[in-house]
């Protein structure tokens, strides 16, 4: 079975999200995950180890997200305890509380990848700057093509 490792930085890591990377055979790219400690609903996986795996996710089959696998098929994280753990697309880790409940959370325990850190303008009724990451799209994209829907083993440390 594939090894994928996920290392959380926790000196990049704070109130607004917990920052890492990821590395699978032929691909890396940067983590955002919602913060650790600090948040009472859907904080970041605990340190461990996951079978991984395609599953249909009712909520972005009904959005009709496709990241090439077809509709609503994306990575499943089998976290003991939780549900509906997944690895796709966001920008930021915390509620914004925009005009759009879409936007509001992006995260709610999952994973996101991306190609760099940065500031993002939250759309938000306050167009604040928030911590998170950018070209998410595009690693996700990469990220499931090189997968080609094997599934795997996640293994998520801290340093």
């Amino acid at each position: 079975m594939i090894s994928v490792i996920l290392t959380r930085n926790l000196s990049l890591s704070d109130d607004q999200g917990t920052y890492g990377r990821i590395k699978a055979p032929g691909f890396e790219c940067v983590t955002l995950e919602r913060p650790r400690a600090s948040v009472v609903t859907h904080p970041a996986i605990p340190v461990g180890i996951y079978d991984s795996r395609v599953v249909t996710s009712p909520t972005f089959y009904s959005k009709n997200v496709d990241y090439g696998y077809g509709r609503g098929q994306l990575y499943g994280i089998d976290v003991p305890s939780r549900s509906g753990i997944l690895i796709h697309v966001a920008n930021w880790a915390i509620p914004i509380h925009a005009d759009y409940e879409e936007y509001h959370y992006q995260l709610l325990g999952c994973i996101a990848l991306g190609t760099s850190y940065g500031k993002i303008q939250a759309p938000s009724p306050d167009g604040r700057m928030l911590k998170g990451i950018s070209g998410s799209k595009p690693a996700i994209l990469s990220f499931y093509r090189i997968m080609d829907k094997q599934p795997f083993k996640l293994t998520v440390l801290e340093v």
